[in-house]
């Protein structure tokens, strides 16, 4: 391999200000000069998905967008992300305390183990450690929404033949 390739470039991961500065430079090419399709949040959750790896903030755009697409969104929702990061199989790296909603956050000391806590509330599953982990994924939307989403799609796809 290095017979043939002349020249060997590395990029590091993005910053998250620097990956803004890629995603408004993105979609202003696109021909969108004023950047409203990812919001503060959508660009923070983004940047914890990919940790600022150019290849998976495409894929991970790229999806988006197609999803976005599909259900006329005028904006890329968290909600659309969290979904097209699911398909993608792409793990939150950070996750902050503000995204487990308040019933599931305990104290420190606890009479009740937080294996216990889990099981009753059923939005968090075991980590294989005996410790709780809330599942902050929700669903996307109801069952007749995506079946008109997809039969959309689907009439898409038969005018684009």
């Amino acid at each position: 391999m290095k017979q043939r390739v002349s020249c060997v470039c590395r990029l590091k991961p993005l910053a998250l200000e620097e990956l803004k500065e890629y995603l408004h430079h993105r979609v202003t090419r696109a021909g969108l000069p004023t950047q409203s399709l990812f919001s503060a949040d959508v660009t923070q959750l983004i940047f914890e998905y990919t940790d600022g790896i150019t290849r998976l903030v495409n894929s991970l755009c790229d999806s988006a967008l197609q999803t976005g697409f599909a259900l006329r969104s005028p904006q890329v929702t968290k909600a659309i992300l969290e979904e097209a990061a699911k398909d993608l199989e792409l793990l939150r790296t950070a996750v902050s305390l503000l995204d487990i909603p308040p019933a599931e956050v305990s104290p420190i000391v606890s009479e009740a183990p937080p294996i216990a806590a889990a099981a009753t509330n059923g939005a968090s599953h075991n980590a294989g450690n005996g410790h709780a982990v809330p599942d902050s994924r929700m669903p996307l939307e109801n069952y007749q929404a995506r079946q008109k989403s997809l039969s959309f799609l689907a009439n898409l796809m038969e005018r684009w033949k």
